[in-house]
């Protein structure tokens, strides 16, 4: 609050505290009051009990009811009221009520009162102000025990406290009075200071605070008169002009932020002091900066390359591309630096453009390899045919033998080669299907796709001298029949092909939400070395095997991109060298229901 409010308040302030003052005064008063005409009462009423209890108890020890009944009720003149009880509660002798005259007979038991159960209890004298239902009143009361002989009884004198009542109840009223007088009067005299003084200049400096806290489109508070009126129409004008700017900075501001943003490249805005100003969303992903996190310094890159990248442009002022390699937990990136030097009053500071090279790097090094495969797994069957061609046209056609030859080996070359070009196209139509997103799939049951497949290889097995094992349990995936029957044949074949082992057992088992189809050979296994390549394109554990038996190198690889395809997993647990077990492993399709239960 300012000085001059300071001031304007004081007056309604000073009042009020002097009220409360007041207040606190007056009630401290009463309360002293109340509770020293209480106590007076009750040292009175204590006295007159005691004098009572050495005329009562005569009488009762002479058992002498109407003089009892009698005294009673010649004392009930007085103030004192009397009530003689017995040890069973029972009232023996009372003095009649102001509101109506009532028998002891008539009365109820008295041992459930506060203060003759007391006085029963400790065997001394008891006091309680309660309110009375027989005199419908406030009474202070006193009970003292009186032993006669055998017997024990209670006298209990009460006195009415309604007079005191009706003096304090007044006390309490005209202080309240007083105070509510006072917080009106205080309540007008503020009210008053407020509006009058106050109030058109502070909406004004509110208005002024709203703006230059960035709220421009508050509205400007104009009285329709005083001494302000002027002032507050040249702020309103000036407010109008800023709001223009503002929204003029902001289109700017929000545009560049956008494209900033958009960029696929990391951008960063480095100082002197490595420390990262701002950085877009591509550079918050590729170096792992929380989305809540404000600060960012260049050495939390973990990346000793690029941190002695910007300071050596700090250094010399020159920039040059750079490509670093950033390691991270899960793996290593590739990254080209391009940076320009930005010279401000502030400071030299340093504009960070950072691309990721990885998926490129990956790609072309995937294209090589894929291209000299290719290459390499086409000649040699283009080797054979182009011989055999060679062969027939210089004098297989004079030799029957050699012409029988050389058909056999265009065939095979040629089934080969066919093989190969079915293989390539199989896995790139997986991929194109895995780029687009397509999942066309159907409930189908997986159990059935396996003896399929099982059926299509035992004639393979029967001429390999391999024994099939079944024990497959009813499951149901979301796929294509098609896809699924050529992986799970693939890895009958491969292990009827390479293993060479006595038998292959084929499993299907549930496993929580997974269907897991385990194809196991008890044959030559897979060298640690190679288990973790075995699902590369190509990639072959015995090369010249392989050739010989007419593999493209191309089939676990298909297997993996089917799994894939439908969001599960190709694996090998390897038991080297007493064979090997791949495994297919998909989500469980889970029925709510039966095609009959569905149709009623």
């Amino acid at each position: 609050m300012k000085k001059r409010d300071t001031i304007i308040f004081a007056v309604p302030v000073f009042i009020v505290l002097l009220i409360a003052l007041s207040a606190l005064v007056l009630s401290r008063q009463y309360n002293h009051f109340r509770t020293s005409y209480l106590a007076e009462v009750e040292r009175e009423l204590i006295a007159q009990t005691r004098l009572l209890s050495e005329i009562v108890a005569p009488i009762l020890a002479a058992g002498n009811q109407p003089k009892m009944e009698e005294f009673c009720i010649v004392h009930s003149r007085e103030r004192v009221r009397i009530t003689i009880i017995g040890e069973n509660g029972e009232v023996v002798a009372n003095s009649p009520a102001q509101k109506d005259v009532e028998d002891a007979e008539n009365l109820g038991n008295h041992l459930g009162r506060p203060e003759v159960g007391e006085a029963l209890r400790s065997g001394k004298m008891a006091t309680e102000i309660r309110y009375s239902a027989t005199e419908s009143a406030w009474m202070l009361y006193c009970a003292e025990p009186l032993r006669v002989g055998e017997r024990t009884f209670i006298l209990r004198t009460s006195i009415f406290t309604n007079e005191m009542s009706t003096i304090l109840t007044n006390v309490r009223w005209n202080i309240a009075i007083a105070l509510f007088s006072g917080l009106v009067v205080v309540l007008f005299l503020t009210s008053y200071i407020f509006y009058r003084v106050r109030c058109p200049l502070n909406q004004l400096q509110e208005s002024a605070s709203q703006i230059a806290e960035g709220e421009v489109e508050t509205e400007i508070y104009v009285p329709e008169r005083g001494a302000i009126r002027e002032l507050a129409e040249a702020v309103r004008s000036m407010a109008v002009q800023l709001r223009g700017r503002i929204a003029d900075l902001t289109t700017e501001r929000n545009n560049r932020d956008a494209i900033f943003n958009a960029l696929t490249e990391a951008v960063l805005i480095v100082d002197s002091d490595l420390e990262v100003e701002q950085w877009n969303r591509s550079a918050a992903a590729l170096f792992q900066i929380p989305q809540n996190q404000t600060e960012f310094h260049i050495t939390r890159s973990a990346s000793p390359e690029l941190i002695h990248y910007v300071k050596e442009i700090f250094a010399t002022g020159e920039t040059r591309e750079r490509e670093i390699l950033l390691a991270s937990a899960t793996q290593t990136y590739t990254l080209l630096l391009n940076a320009v030097l930005l010279r401000r009053e502030g400071g030299a500071k340093i504009l960070l453009s950072v691309t990721n090279l990885t998926n490129l790097r990956k790609l072309e090094s995937f294209r090589s390899d894929f291209i000299a495969n290719v290459s390499h797994e086409v000649k040699t069957p283009l080797t054979g045919i182009l011989s055999a061609v060679e062969t027939l046209e210089d004098s297989a056609q004079s030799n029957p033998e050699i012409l029988h030859t050389c058909l056999s080996i265009l065939s095979r070359q040629a089934k080969r080669l066919n093989f190969l070009v079915q293989d390539i196209l199989s896995l790139a139509a997986l991929e194109q299907k895995q780029l687009s997103g397509e999942r066309l799939f159907a409930p189908c049951s997986f159990d059935s796709v396996a003896r399929s497949a099982v059926s299509l290889c035992r004639k393979a097995a029967q001429e390999a001298g391999m024994e099939l094992k079944l024990d497959l349990q009813e499951a149901q995936v979301s796929g294509e029949t098609q896809l699924l029957e050529q992986a799970v044949t693939n890895l009958i074949l491969n292990a009827i092909k390479y293993s060479r082992s006595p038998s292959v057992e084929i499993s299907l088992v549930s496993e929580g939400n997974w269907a897991l189809l385990s194809v196991r050979d008890f044959g030559v296994g897979i060298p640690d070395a190679d288990a973790e390549r075995i699902f590369e394109r190509f990639y072959r554990v015995d090369r010249a095997r392989s050739r010989e038996l007419g593999g493209t190198g191309l089939g676990l690889a298909i297997v993996k991109h089917i799994a894939q395809l439908h969001g599960g997993e190709a694996l090998l647990h390897k038991t080297h060298p007493t064979g090997c077990t791949f495994q297919i492993r998909l989500p469980l399709v889970r029925l709510t229901s039966s095609p009959e239960e569905s149709a009623t």
